[in-house]
């Protein structure tokens, strides 16, 4: 990882130094010159690239990994929030090639920011479902609407009660749950690209 760092960065040098704003107007017409910036520009395409394709397969990976690995969800008889720590830190070890990749070419950070939301935006949904088909099975309520709205139209049966605060206490922590999972998809597009 930090050899492909350091060569972004002799990349990036070298063609700052090769532009014409930096170069003597009679260096810059050479032919060697221009042979040399045109080969620069060739490379600078292949790595941005190949770097590009790299992290679009590596935000997959990620990902994939996290839904089969089912410890990552909440599991019977247990809810729990999902826990994306390991998801960030290895998102941010290449957060430095993204901020090359940046200055190198910007028109590459479109696909790149895609297939990262995209893989996320599974992950997010993924964790959502799995979340409420524990949170449902967790959850005995009764199947009678009728108890629950004449509970909540004031209806003084104190038997119904216990329904409706097992289904607002589940609707509470769903909330809260999906509140965090916003939370957290917020923070990675903000910290991440």
């Amino acid at each position: 990882m930090l050899q492909n760092v350091e060569a972004c960065e002799w990349l990036t040098g070298a063609l700052r130094g090769l532009q014409v704003l930096h170069l003597d107007p009679a260096y810059a017409k050479m032919r060697a010159v221009k042979d040399k910036r045109a080969e620069l520009e060739k490379l600078k395409a292949t790595f941005v690239r190949r770097a590009s394709e790299f992290l679009r397969n590596y935000f997959a990976s990620l990902v994939d990994f996290m839904i089969s690995d089912k410890s990552y969800f909440s599991q019977r008889g247990q809810l729990k929030r999902p826990d994306h720590a390991d998801l960030r830190y290895k998102c941010r070890t290449y957060a430095r090639l993204l901020q090359h990749l940046k200055s190198l070419d910007k028109s590459c950070l479109g696909p790149l920011r895609k297939a990262y939301c995209s893989s996320l935006n599974l992950l997010l949904r993924r964790e959502a479902r799995e979340f409420a088909n524990e949170l449902r099975a967790s959850t005995k309520a009764s199947r009678n609407p009728t108890v629950w709205l004449e509970a909540s139209t004031g209806g003084s049966q104190s038997g119904n009660s216990a329904d409706t605060s097992t289904v607002s206490d589940a609707y509470a922590k769903m909330l809260t749950i999906f509140i965090l999972l916003v939370d957290e998809s917020s923070f990675f597009a903000l910290h991440v690209l």
